[in-house]
């Protein structure tokens, strides 16, 4: 697998909005649960998982922006891409509703929170979900 060699000096990683039947007949690779464990556990990828936008046809003529975000940040990316601005705040009201409700764990926005702050600099002890 050529990513295997690239794993430990990526910075981030762009899913896309791809049916890869073989790993996940249902979800696109942005949204599945299975291409983020692939990512993660096969191929050993720790750096934050960013999806494409989240706008695109193979997202949003299943789900709106807000759903899309929630279904991407418990399937295990770390930072949705948003290019309409005007769907920042609902999809911002949906992730809380979501931690809020038990749907989403703290602990998931915790661990993309905590790739983010990482890659920024900021060291691991300033995360920590304030929506719990």
């Amino acid at each position: 697998m050529p990513y295997l060699r690239l794993r430990s000096e990526l910075d981030s990683v762009m899913t896309a909005h791809v049916l890869f039947t073989a790993l996940d007949g249902r979800w696109p690779a942005s949204v599945s649960p299975s291409a983020i464990r692939l990512l993660r556990e096969e191929i050993g990828y720790q750096g934050l998982v960013i999806t494409d936008a989240l706008e695109m046809d193979a997202i949003s003529e299943r789900w709106s922006i807000p759903e899309a975000a929630e279904l991407a940040i418990r399937a295990g990316s770390d930072m949705v891409l948003i290019g309409p601005w005007r769907e920042v705040a609902a999809t911002v009201r949906g992730l809380v509703r979501a931690v809020r409700d038990g749907s989403l764990p703290a602990q998931r926005l915790d661990e993309a929170t905590g790739r983010v702050l990482a890659l920024k600099g900021y060291p691991s002890s300033t995360v920590g979900c304030l929506l719990a």
